[in-house]
């Protein structure tokens, strides 16, 4: 559910448990719609703060899980880096025992 309707949807079920129990009371039609005007400004007041708080929650959640994949992409890149400087490593390893065999050819010559 959108953030958006949280507000009115507790409003309109707040107003309806109003009414229902104005049904059943026999309140009189001013008083009960006296009362209901009250409960829906209440309620949907109650609404808004509850939607800043969910709100707020939800963008916590998003911000934590951003920063478990960033850290996730960094890892995973360092690996590479390490990797690719090892390869690198054993790349001029083998490089320079071949340039030693050479000279070491060239000396018995």
């Amino acid at each position: 559910m959108q953030r958006r309707y949280i507000a009115p949807t507790v409003m309109l079920a707040a107003g309806a448990i109003t009414i229902i129990f104005n049904i059943v009371n026999k309140v009189e039609l001013l008083d009960s719609l006296k009362s209901l005007l009250l409960v829906l400004i209440i309620f949907f007041i109650i609404g808004k703060f509850a939607e800043k708080i969910i709100g707020k929650i939800a963008d916590n959640q998003k911000k934590a899980e951003e920063a478990k994949e960033k850290a996730a992409l960094e890892d995973a890149a360092a690996t590479t880096v390490t990797e690719e400087q090892e390869v690198k490593n054993e790349e001029t390893k083998n490089q320079e025992i071949k340039n030693q065999e050479i000279k070491n050819q060239e000396i018995k010559k």
